[in-house]
């Protein structure tokens, strides 16, 4: 078989704009050949790194989710504004105008001539473009300019029906119908143009029409459960309306408009982009694809050729993905691929029939062409390859074997038919000159346009001896043809006669003989029709549809082969017009007689698994072109759709960011003395810094988002404590972003990046979210802002949306994200607990798609992933913080209505909201149990993000935190602005007041509240602890307690009044509660102690520093940053816990302001710095390399005295803190 490459050009299925033809032609041979000459004979067979694919892989399941979860009218409507549709009048007029479908088959007695009597019974059928909408065939909009193509119409077939009755009149009929795609079918029903063109454009423009003709989505139940997985799938071969759409899930219409052929008695209708349709040829219904069983599921050449002899059907694709050209070879009942071989093309090239290529929107008028002969079973390696002259065509007539030479004949052009943009000239003047005869003397003569469209006969002689090529035309070039035929009884032999449609050109040849149509008519689908015992190769009739343009009326012509430039034998006058169109075929009685009506064997039907498939295949294609959209054309969207604003108090004051100060600076400025017992190490804050606070606020047509507070990128700040060897203090600062994926992003774009998604409209977080990963491949910043914490003498910056990023402490780099070796790839709380004793910590992460709540347990080296379970949570809860009681090994896991996804959104509810009627539990779970193990408890519903600690009394699990009743977020359902709504939110309630809601008043008023969980009878009490004057939030315990009964604890108390004006915390106070010491008012609640700033001071980062080797649980200090609004100034104080409401016995002025932030800071020991990974070791220790196997649900890893499946019997002996050696303390890995 032979195989043709070349640098390609347009799309389309024919090269031919212009009327197609003036009069049907037919050529003959250049040489005798043997009439009876036999087959030819077959030539003699011849024999990304790991963590950036998953990365990617990673993004591109979270795109799979966000497009599915998109409702259909979002990008609808995103189209209807954004894109101005409009007319190509040429595709809308005369003979190119589409028909509509004609109903019944309509018998038919208009017959000027007669039918031959041995003409044979059969269908004529044509197929052709018929668009639904041809008034909206061009796209403008932000992104530039594209337009639809004549050949991007939906296929119609139009058959004539030869039969003849009992008594042997002929009875001849006429029906024509549209191919019922499945892109058919969808632009029918929403009666209104729908894909976006893309082939034929501007770059940009079709990048971005194709990205938004991709998309779909399942349809959703009430609860938004899966229904459907594809967006059209079939049952017992019907069509089913199961799916909902973003668009489309498809980049182009499969139009089925460009041939049909027939294989194994079954009729197919065919374009390039798709597989082919099975077609009942009685009634033109379409069955379905065919895939063979399942073995192809590429798209599908429109020019198949079959073996005579063994009927088999040789077949190709080319593809933009690799693979980009695959050959096969079907059994010739239809069941099986015999063969099927990649061709190892390096790139897309649109190859038509089997020999010619092309590239998909551009021929490289400067590349390279070249034809392959093949074995037919053979491989890449047994092609032989013939380099020719460089051309772009479509067709060929035939090929066969001549001695030593391969003989191939078609029709050759030099460009294609879709004009570059590199032309700066309009389509009409580009066809103009790219359709006519080229004058090569004229002066202005451009070998790069003028007549490289005007196609005449061609041939290529491959000598497989000498391995030289002899090639040129064979007509002459004063006329254009195309669209050749022959009888195709000598498909694949030397054959003596052929057939072409000819260009609307006026010019004779010795070589050729033309069949003249009248003045302004012109012809479609022409085909050679071979009578049944006819001996000569050109024994038969053309037939062809004519129409003439004077009268508006189309008919069949029958004209004899062998007095082809007389008149017809027959014509037939139809009911109605027939369009312009492409390839014709003829189904011959006798061998369509196996087509049953709606009769689909198992080669169309799709095999479990299939949709599944093409789904993959289209997101593997969608990385490409998120890859591809990434920069500038989402980035120009953005620009011209969004108009970005500033909110105020996100850039006021202490809240508004500052820049990273460079090295580390000395401090000298105290006020007072660093105690001598303090220990040596660093102080470490993170908080949100964002670098665009001007940019906060998007508008657009989808609706309004704002970023939060919470959505800066993180900023880390830290105060080293050093001794010289004197012992003097040398205490210094050093500030720095954590150098997050999207911090970097966001830097080198200079500007906004991210479209802010949390808060704000349903449809626009959505369209927000569906930007940002196709622009940036992630949905929003990995903001790495809330929460600094240690394990296994590293330091991790954490915020829930990502993994954690591993921080050298001692230059406050980023290493990298850590996951475990590869284990761990959920977002990661902010609040994990190290369990003392074993070292090891207890992790949890929550997800808006399933799974929605994972918990795992890492070993105490940080090496490996020692448990991980599903809680199996329904929906997406964002859940801050978790416990570990000690001695029991118990988990509790707090689940409470605070509910975000995309799933909400295709309700109409708001992305993330805390729901005032739903319930909250909490479960407490063995340490390395399974989700059946949990024992729930259920409470009364709140909202709470953070704990002090639990720990166990007698039966009971004794869960303390600070409450609050809603979040910080304001639901979109609250009509009133965000002021208003956060001065009620914050304050204390006053629950006897005439206009008292309790879905608003005080809900964010947070105060210290317990759960007693009794696990003996199952009962559960709860409480506030501490007096309802005052909120508090952000507790912090001496951590060497946590686990165990301990006595106190520290928070940083609300400024309601302050915060109630923005909804950003401002906390005037530091709370020290007496867990064991009752109020001296209300002996039902705990003592609290407070250590007062100074008027316009508000403290961030508090936390408590422990003495070393003392027993008492308050010995130490509580270190706080504190900024004065008053004075613009940020210190750090160093408050004596024993003496709490005392002045400090240190403040230290730092160089710089320090913004407010909200969770904890963290203080470490300066021993354990040198543990911190290098750049270089932190490749191996946080590369994706998967662990070996998981223990699984109940399984333990003996490691000391825990991890025994009767985990609960441990003493608590065993949990006594193990000290490290120092040799351990000073290891660096490496």
């Amino acid at each position: 078989m032979l195989i043709r490459a070349g640098p390609g050009g347009g799309g389309g299925s024919s090269s031919l704009l212009q009327r197609p033809a003036t009069r049907c032609m037919r050529i003959h041979s250049l040489k005798a050949a043997p009439d009876n000459q036999a087959a030819a004979q077959h030539l003699a067979l011849a024999p990304p790194n790991a963590i950036k694919k998953k990365k990617q892989d990673l993004m591109m399941t979270e795109m799979s989710k966000i497009l599915k979860a998109v409702p259909s009218n979002v990008l609808g409507r995103f189209v209807h504004t954004a894109y101005k549709f409009s007319e190509q009048p040429f595709l809308n007029e005369g003979n190119f105008r589409p028909v509509n479908e004609i109903g019944e088959a309509i018998l038919l007695n208009n017959i000027d001539g007669q039918v031959p009597e041995d003409f044979p019974e059969g269908v004529y059928i044509r197929n052709g473009p018929n668009p639904l909408n041809p008034t909206q065939t061009m796209a403008d909009s932000i992104f530039g300019s594209t337009s639809y193509m004549y050949y991007e119409g939906h296929g119609m077939l139009h058959a004539v029906y030869f039969n003849k009755s009992s008594l042997g009149e002929c009875k001849i009929s006429y029906k024509n119908k549209y191919v019922d795609s499945d892109t058919f079918r969808l632009e029918r029903e929403r009666d209104e143009v729908t894909f976006v063109p893309s082939a034929d454009g501007q770059p940009y423009a079709s990048l971005v029409a194709f990205a938004i003709n991709i998309a779909s989505i399942p349809k959703l139940d009430i609860n938004g459960t899966n229904v459907s997985k594809f967006s059209l799938i079939r049952k017992n071969n019907h069509p089913m309306k199961t799916s909902r759409h973003l668009r489309f899930g498809k980049a182009v219409k499969d139009s089925a408009n460009t041939n049909i052929f027939e294989h194994a008695g079954r009729a197919f209708a065919i374009t390039e982009n798709h597989l082919p349709y099975v077609i009942d040829i009685n009634s033109l219904n379409t069955l379905g694809p065919y895939n063979i069983n399942g073995a192809w599921e590429q798209p599908f050449t429109s020019h198949p050729k079959k073996i005579h002899g063994s009927g088999e059907l040789v077949i190709m694709e080319t593809n933009t993905k690799k693979p980009h050209y695959v050959l096969g070879v079907i059994s010739s009942d239809g069941e099986r691929l015999l063969h099927k071989v990649d061709l190892k093309f390096e790139e897309g090239k649109l190859i038509h029939d089997i020999g010619v290529t092309t590239k998909f929107i551009e021929n490289d008028m400067n590349g390279k062409s070249r034809i392959g002969v093949m074995p037919r079973f053979g491989d890449v390696e047994s092609i032989i390859w013939f380099e020719v002259e460089n051309h772009c065509s479509y067709h060929l007539f035939n090929c066969f074997e001549d001695e030593h030479e391969v003989v191939v004949r078609g029709c050759r052009i030099l460009d294609s038919v879709i004009p570059s943009g590199h032309h700066r000239v309009d389509k009409s003047k580009w066809y103009g000159r790219a359709f006519f005869q080229p004058d090569k003397d004229l002066e202005d003569f451009d070998p790069s346009l003028d007549g490289i469209l005007f196609s005449r006969p061609y041939e290529w002689r491959l000598n497989l001896k000498s391995g030289e090529t002899n090639e040129g035309y064979i007509t002459s070039e004063e006329v254009a043809m195309d669209f050749p035929v022959i009888n195709d009884k000598f498909m694949g032999i030397r054959n003596k006669y052929g057939y072409a449609q000819v260009v609307d050109t006026l010019a004779t040849s010795k070589t050729v003989e033309y069949h003249v149509l009248k003045e302004k008519q012109f012809c479609s689908g022409v085909q050679f029709v071979a009578k049944e015992n006819g001996t000569d190769e050109d024994d038969g009739w053309i037939v062809t549809y004519v129409h003439d343009e004077g009268t508006n009326t189309s008919e069949v012509y029958i004209i004899d082969a062998k007095r082809f430039s007389e008149e017809p034998v027959a014509k037939i006058i139809l009911p109605q017009r027939v369009p312009y169109g492409f390839h014709g075929s003829f189904f011959y009685k006798h061998r369509a007689s196996s087509i049953i009506q709606n009769r689909i064997d198992s080669s169309v039907a799709q095999p479990p698994g299939r949709w599944k498939k093409k789904q993959d295949l289209m997101m593997t294609e969608m990385s490409k072109i998120l890859k591809a959209v990434a920069s500038n054309v989402l980035g120009r969207f953005v620009h011209t759709a969004y108009k970005f604003s500033e909110q105020p108090f996100l850039n006021e004051g202490n809240f508004r960011p500052v820049d990273e100060i460079g090295e580390a600076i000395l401090l000298n400025n105290f006020d007072g003395e660093v105690p001598e017992d303090f220990p040596e190490g660093v102080y470490i804050r993170n908080g949100p810094n964002p670098l665009n606070p001007t940019q906060t606020i998007a508008n657009s047509i989808f609706g309004s988002t704002s970023y939060t507070y919470y959505e800066g990128h993180g900023m880390l700040h830290a105060v080293y404590f050093n001794k010289n060897n004197l012992g003097e203090w040398k205490i210094s600062y050093k500030n720095k972003y954590v150098d997050s994926d999207t911090f970097r992003l966001e830097r080198e774009k200079n500007e906004v990046t991210f479209v802010p998604l949390a808060e704000g409209q349903p449809y626009a977080s959505l369209v927000a979210l569906a930007i940002n990963i196709l622009r940036l491949g992630k949905a929003a910043k990995d903001g790495a802002n809330t929460n600094i914490f240690e394990h296994a003498g590293r330091a991790f910056a954490i915020a829930e949306n990502h993994l954690p990023y591993v921080i050298d402490i001692n230059n406050l780099n980023t290493l990298g994200p850590y996951n475990i070796n590869g284990a761990w790839d959920q977002p990661f709380t902010s609040h994990p607990k190290k369990i003392h004793g074993s070292g090891e910590l207890v992790i949890m992460g929550t997800n808006i798609e399933k799974p929605h709540y994972v918990l795992g347990v890492i070993s105490s080296d940080g090496e490996r992933l020692l448990h991980k379970v599903d809680l199996k949570f329904e929906e997406g809860k964002f859940i801050h913080d978790i416990a570990i009681p000690l001695y029991n090994r118990y988990n509790i896991i707090m689940d409470y209505p605070l509910k975000f996804g995309m799933s909400r959104i295709l309700l109409q509810k708001p992305f993330i909201e805390n729901d005032m009627n739903g319930k909250s539990r909490i479960g407490v779970m063995p340490r390395f149990g399974d989700v059946e193990s949990i024992i729930w408890f259920d409470v009364e519903n709140h909202c709470s993000y953070h704990l002090f600690n639990c720990f166990e009394d007698e039966h009971e699990i004794v869960v303390r935190g600070c409450r609050t009743l809603g979040s910080v977020i304001p639901s979109g359902r609250h009509r009133v602005d965000k002021s208003k709504w956060y001065g009620r939110a914050f304050f204390q309630p006053d629950k006897d007041s005439e206009g008292f809601d309790p879905s608003l008043d005080g809900i964010l008023f947070s105060r210290p509240y317990e759960w007693r969980l009794n696990l003996k009878s199952g009962a559960t009490n709860e409480g506030y602890i501490t007096s309802g004057k005052v909120a508090m939030d952000f507790p912090v315990i001496n951590d060497k307690f946590m686990g165990i009964r301990n006595k106190y604890g520290y928070a940083q108390v609300v400024d309601t009044l302050a915060t109630s004006k923005t909804g950003l915390f401002k906390f005037k106070m530091i709370a020290k509660l007496h867990f064991d010491m009752p109020d001296k008012e209300n002996k039902q609640l705990i003592s609290v102690e407070y250590h007062v700033l100074k008027e316009k001071q508000f403290c961030s980062g508090v936390q408590f520093v422990a003495k070393a080797n003392r027993s008492d649980e308050d010995d130490g200090w509580v270190v706080t940053y504190v900024h004065d609004e008053g004075t613009n100034t940020s210190e750090v104080y160093i408050i004596d816990a024993k003496r709490f409401s005392e002045e400090p016995v240190t403040k230290i002025t730092l160089p710089q302001r320090v913004p407010y932030a909200t969770d904890e800071g963290a203080l470490r020991n300066i021993q354990n710095r040198t543990r911190l990974d290098s750049d270089e070791s932190v490749n191996e220790k946080f590369g994706n390399e998967k662990q070996d196997a998981l223990p699984q649900s109940g399984q333990t890893e003996s490691q000391g005295c825990h991890h025994a499946k009767e985990a609960q019997n441990c003493t608590r002996s065993n949990w006594l803190p193990i000290q490290p050696s120092r040799d351990e303390q000073n290891r660096t890995d490496t």
